[in-house]
């Protein structure tokens, strides 16, 4: 009996523990229209996004940063169906652009992705896109502001140049797996295309390629990847400073007569790659250009004839330039390896030259290949490791040529005592005073001289005739003397 008598009472006492609980959930939310959202980003921006790709994912962290809780009534993606971005709260796929009655509890915060995939829009430049997602809170609404901006290109899968032509640059190209001009076929690329290849994909010349642009209207060839390994991170840089992020430029054996003017080259796995050739054949002219930021090597040759003029070749994280074999001439050329990032392993030095070529798979099978010509003047070859010689013992291999020379360059190099006639009024290890040899989210490898560099005027002016004119279009003339490297140091425009 004592035991029924006991259950109402228990019963009542739930009732009433239950009642002061729910009152105690509603008074630890606020609806004091004072207590509102914070965010950290007022405005959301993911950079350019090439039209049919989607974007990388970024997040919009909301705080709630009061003791008590908040009811966020509703989350509304304004333009949603129409501009092309997609959010995510808190994990749920948020149908139509449009979720209600969200929790935030005091002192905590939710997070937000937002993705997005921008259709064609007809126009070649960049296009601004524009939305908002609006947060209703105590019937107070706040707004976050999106923005990219799409860019339309042409899209190349594994596309194959069968005839000769020249490419239109009305807008971009976007690169996937591979471009291969087939042989006997020449392709003009004129000043002002831009190529965004695809992770891993190539270029591959076994015809011709004319690329010529202009100091205004550089030929850029560069990865796909606007944004940054961490979106959210005020730290790291961007994937267009870090190496690896496309395959590289492959010139066949059957491929001559190439041409590079005003081309920029930059973060690619491997730089350019000339497969073995006729070395009494022109392979390529490069002039006024950049070839900077690898994996692996820069420029890598095999009994080619290459010829260079006013060009920068910077950071690899193997050797820079890695010839082996040929003949070649580099006029006026700043070739230098800074290579820092600890993800880059290589041999990180700056120059390569051999007579020989060594099998990766059997290192005992050694291929000759006379070095005919490697020809160095007013250049500067510099870094943080020596240049590298790796010729055949001339007693044992008296016919396979080892021929070099270096005039008039500033060499990462210990001075030769038996290179007396290859390596004249050279300057041995001493620094050349770079303005930036960094690479950083604010910071760009800068390889113009500094105003106390000692390789200002003190070029060959009988060779700086021959290019009276630097990289930038600067006078070489102008001054006391002209200055070894790509780069004319002047006054008004750097330090």
């Amino acid at each position: 009996m004592h035991s029924i008598k006991f259950i109402p009472a228990l019963f009542s006492l739930c009732l009433a523990l239950n009642f002061f609980s729910c009152k105690d959930d509603f008074d630890s939310f606020s609806y004091d229209p004072n207590h509102l959202l914070a965010f950290s980003n007022d405005t959301l921006s993911l950079d350019t996004i090439l039209s049919t790709i989607g974007s990388t994912t970024h997040e919009l962290v909301v705080y709630n940063r009061h003791k008590k809780a908040l009811i966020i009534s509703s989350i509304k993606l304004e333009g949603a169906g129409n501009t092309g971005f997609r959010i995510n709260v808190n994990g749920i796929n948020v149908k139509d652009g449009f979720i209600e009655n969200i929790e935030i509890w005091g002192n905590d915060s939710l997070s937000i992705f937002i993705e997005t995939t921008l259709e064609p829009n007809m126009q070649n430049s960049p296009t601004p896109m524009r939305d908002q997602i609006t947060f209703t809170t105590n019937n107070i609404q706040q707004k976050v502001i999106l923005e990219a901006y799409g860019q339309d290109t042409y899209i190349m899968r594994g596309e194959k140049i069968s005839y000769s032509s020249t490419l239109p640059n009305d807008k971009p190209y976007l690169i996937f797996d591979s471009l291969t001009i087939n042989e006997g076929v020449e392709l003009t690329i004129p000043a002002g295309t831009v190529f965004y290849l695809h992770h891993q994909a190539k270029i591959i010349v076994r015809g011709k390629i004319k690329a010529i642009g202009t100091l205004e209207a550089p030929i850029v060839f560069r990865g796909d990847r606007f944004d940054y390994p961490n979106a959210n991170s005020t730290d790291l840089i961007p994937f267009d400073k870090i190496p690896g992020q496309w395959g590289g430029i492959i010139f066949a054996s059957s491929s001559y007569d190439n041409e590079f003017e005003y081309v920029h080259v930059r973060n690619p796995h491997s730089g350019l790659q000339f497969e073995r050739s006729d070395p009494q054949k022109t392979k390529i002219k490069l002039k006024n250009s950049i070839f900077s930021n690898s994996t692996k090597s820069i420029f890598t040759a095999v009994e080619a004839r290459i010829e260079a003029y006013n060009c920068e070749f910077s950071n690899a994280g193997d050797t820079v330039i890695s010839i082996a074999g040929g003949a070649y001439k580099f006029i006026h050329c700043t070739i230098a390896n800074y290579m820092s990032r600890g993800d880059v392993r290589g041999s990180r030095t700056v120059l390569y030259l051999s007579n020989q070529e060594i099998d990766s798979l059997a290192p005992s099978n050694i291929g000759l290949r006379p070095l005919l010509q490697a020809d160095f003047f007013n250049s500067i070859i510099y870094g943080n490791k020596d240049i590298v010689f790796n010729f055949l013992n001339p007693e044992t291999h008296p016919a396979v040529d080892s021929l070099f020379q270096f005039h008039f360059c500033s060499l990462k190099l210990s001075k030769r005592n038996n290179d007396g006639d290859k390596i004249k009024e050279c300057f041995f290890d001493k620094y050349p005073k770079f303005i930036s040899t960094t690479i950083n989210r604010n910071l760009n490898l800068d390889l113009r001289l500094d105003s106390i560099s000692p390789m200002r005027n003190v070029a060959d002016k009988s060779i700086a005739a021959l290019l009276a004119f630097d990289i930038n279009g600067e006078s070489r003339t102008t001054d006391e003397g002209p200055d070894m490297g790509a780069y004319e140091w002047v006054p008004s425009k750097t330090p």
